[in-house]
């Protein structure tokens, strides 16, 4: 479940003045991994109900009024949402813009939505099993470290990983691991970074 303070602070006016001053789209999909409550909405999108619950209120967002001639309220928290969405679920994501792009004042999440509705779909537009929506926690993890003098030379994640960076080159996720012989007692935290390789 997504906290509501984390969708507070992403609707208040501050975060899309402090956010929304680049000037292009390419420029703005570069800052929204880095920005910290965009970065914790992606730790909040575990699961398929989770994402659910983003397109609703992003759904629910798209109904505000709009002036005749003025930009919506909500155009770049609608963009954030639209970003997020298309990071976990390509379905819910084409859903979204789908709506996106019949409103009328939405500048950032239209120029997303034409970005998506134009890419091919890599599977079918029906939605995915439960199962697969699964990005954290996922199942502990086994690193084998160089051999030591002792036993703590193979660790165990007791946490799944947690997003710490992501850009369009590279993410880092993170475990809390601790050693597989408990009488060290010692937790240690283990850092795995995937480089993207360029086209």
């Amino acid at each position: 479940m997504i906290p509501e303070r984390l969708f507070t602070a992403i609707e208040d006016p501050i975060f899309s003045a402090s956010v929304g001053v680049v000037s292009t789209t390419h420029r703005l999909e570069a800052v929204l991994p880095r920005v910290p409550e965009v970065v914790e909405l992606l730790r909040h999108l575990s699961y398929h109900e989770d994402a659910e619950e983003l397109l609703l209120r992003a759904e629910r967002l798209l109904l505000v009024d709009v002036p005749p001639d003025g930009p919506h309220p909500h155009d770049l928290p609608l963009a954030v949402y639209l970003w997020s969405l298309d990071l976990v679920s390509e379905h819910l994501a084409r859903r979204l813009a789908e709506r996106m792009t019949v409103r009328r004042g939405l500048w950032w999440p239209q120029t997303l939505a034409a970005r998506i509705l134009a890419t091919p779909t890599m599977a079918s537009d029906a939605p995915v099993s439960h199962e697969s929506h699964i990005l954290y926690p996922a199942p502990p993890l086994t690193i084998q470290r160089a051999a030591t003098n002792s036993s703590s030379s193979i660790l165990r994640s007791s946490r799944g990983p947690r997003l710490v960076s992501m850009t369009a080159r590279q993410i880092t996720l993170e475990a809390d691991t601790q050693p597989q012989d408990f009488s060290v007692g010692r937790r240690a935290t283990e850092n795995l970074t995937v480089r993207v390789a360029a086209r």
